[in-house]
């Protein structure tokens, strides 16, 4: 049996381990990963949110018209 001197450091990085700062490392790109999603969410939710309210306006300004139709009289086809 053949003695070789490894330390724990050496043992788990021949075992793929990653060390501890790399792990923060990987942690924090997955997290800058997530952010950039989230912003890309929130622009496509402001333009959503923008389309909706153009829509608002155009029933708004549908249902005044049509009221103000009804209070002139019926109209004689």
């Amino acid at each position: 049996m053949t003695h070789t001197n490894h330390t724990p450091e050496d043992s788990a990085f021949d075992l793929g381990v990653p060390t501890e700062l790399e792990s923060y490392q990987h942690q924090c790109l997955m997290l800058v990963d997530e952010l950039h999603e989230a912003w890309a969410d929130i622009r496509r939710l402001k333009g959503d949110a923008r389309t909706l309210v153009a829509m608002n306006d155009a029933l708004t300004a549908e249902l005044n018209a049509l009221r103000a139709a009804q209070r002139k009289g019926p109209t004689v086809c």
